[in-house]
């Protein structure tokens, strides 16, 4: 069966007409602004580092604080953020990771692992410029006394990819304009 001219027009004409039905009919789904703890991230590139607290129970297992220090180095280096000697003027990734136990799960040790970005920023209530904590991840994982170690470091892991996945969003947004 052959299609006459008239025929092909009016299947074109509702094709098109269907396609910007629906192309008009997605949902519009407005951006959101970014908190300004993660905004803080924005551009992250070089920063100081300092490992404030390694829990006692870790660092007698072998987790020590020159452990952390280097895996934390290594694994913002890894993300494209350079650690340089502390400079009061540059953000500071301050580290803490500590324990917990509890006598109803003796064998059971609850780690949890804070990573602070500390800034110079101005309270403009004081109007008063200042170092301070402007974002922050905070992890937590439980394991055995004996894997605590093992589990710790994975944590502290855990914690730098978020840290490191958020600056990320943080600068998108920024070279976007958003």
């Amino acid at each position: 069966m052959r299609s006459t001219p008239s025929v092909r027009i009016c299947v074109l004409a509702a094709s098109l007409l269907v396609a910007t039905c629906v192309a008009g009919a997605a949902p519009v789904i407005p951006r959101m602004a970014l908190p300004d703890e993660v905004f803080s991230l924005v551009r992250l590139d070089r920063v100081g580092l300092k490992i404030d607290a390694v829990d006692q129970r870790l660092v007698a297992r072998g987790l020590t604080f020159a452990k952390v220090a280097a895996h934390c180095r290594d694994a913002l280096e890894e993300g494209g953020v350079k650690v340089v000697a502390d400079d009061d003027e540059l953000p500071r990734v301050v580290v803490q990771v500590q324990t917990a136990t509890g006598p109803d799960f003796p064998d059971a040790v609850a780690i949890e692992v804070v990573i602070a970005v500390h800034q110079r920023i101005v309270v403009s209530r004081l109007d008063r410029p200042m170092r301070a904590p402007t974002s922050s991840v905070s992890i937590l994982k439980v394991a055995t006394r004996e894997k605590s170690p093992v589990v710790g470091r994975r944590a502290v892991t855990t914690a730098l990819e978020s840290f490191l996945r958020l600056s990320r969003l943080a600068t998108a947004h920024w070279e976007r304009g958003e």
